[in-house]
């Protein structure tokens, strides 16, 4: 499924193939000339250095090729998060996270008998990871929210953290705190633009731009519980979206630096 198994497969024989092209390297530059030796020098930078950013690369790809976000992240923009009614339910984008990681952990499943353990861990990690980075990507996307918005969220996060955990037996279950991080932040009060910018400080794993559509739905949760203040907020929008802009245009995601050994929970 998802050519997960090949590609693992084929990752492995590489990373084989340069562990034994790594030990023959002095006796092959013992015998070259000194033309040769550049020869040596050049195959081993392009070709047999590069495998273990290979790799990594292929560890970040694999959670984006399993389980999609684009259409959970649509699912969040449908919620009617500015509502007063807490409910005792989870939102309908929960149901398709866990889904996606039924169909995951079976594909791996059937894998177990030629897939390391430490590569299954780091696909299963891996693949929390995209999926809690996708869900701020959602919220930050979120236009109409409410008092409630971030004890509606909350709920969502900790249905589906449980529901994940009995399903990839991790324990303890990685990166959720960086959805919940982000929930708690709809807490945040619009008129208070210095502890605002101070979060944003603070936070550098979220990028400027969902720090900017956090910034608008408290900008506009502000507009909508004062009447007749609409042009008053929108004027604080502006000014604290170029002082976060400023604080976090270096930010970025977790999964753009994580490593294989942090994925695999050794880091």
């Amino acid at each position: 499924c998802w050519a997960v198994g090949e590609r693992c497969v084929a990752m492995e024989s590489l990373l084989f193939l340069s562990s034994a092209a790594l030990a023959l390297r002095p006796s092959m530059e013992s015998l070259a000339s000194a033309d040769g030796q550049h020869v040596i020098q050049s195959f081993y930078e392009s070709s047999v250095f590069v495998t273990a950013d290979l790799r990594d690369a292929m560890c970040r790809l694999i959670p984006r090729v399993t389980v999609v976000m684009e259409d959970v992240i649509q699912s969040i923009l449908q919620v009617k998060w500015d509502t007063s009614d807490l409910g005792v339910h989870h939102s309908p984008y929960v149901d398709m996270v866990h889904a996606r990681f039924v169909d995951l952990c079976g594909a791996l499943d059937q894998m177990e008998s030629f897939l390391p353990p430490k590569m299954r861990r780091v696909i299963v990690r891996g693949a929390v990871l995209h999926v809690m980075e996708g869900l701020v990507e959602g919220y930050s996307r979120i236009r109409r929210s409410g008092a409630n918005t971030p004890l509606i969220i909350s709920n969502d996060i900790s249905t589906l953290k449980a529901s994940l955990e009995l399903l990839t037996r991790l324990k303890p279950f990685p990166f959720s705190k960086h959805a919940e991080n982000f929930a708690k932040a709809f807490f945040l009060d619009i008129n208070s633009p210095e502890m605002i910018v101070e979060w944003a400080r603070q936070h550098a794993e979220y990028p400027s731009h969902q720090i900017a559509g956090l910034c608008q739905s408290l900008g506009a949760k502000e507009s909508s519980a004062v009447f007749g203040r609409t042009v008053q907020t929108s004027d604080r929008v502006k000014a604290l979206l170029a002082q976060v802009a400023q604080v976090s245009k270096h930010h970025a995601l977790p999964s753009s630096s994580i490593t294989v050994a942090q994925l695999a929970g050794e880091g």
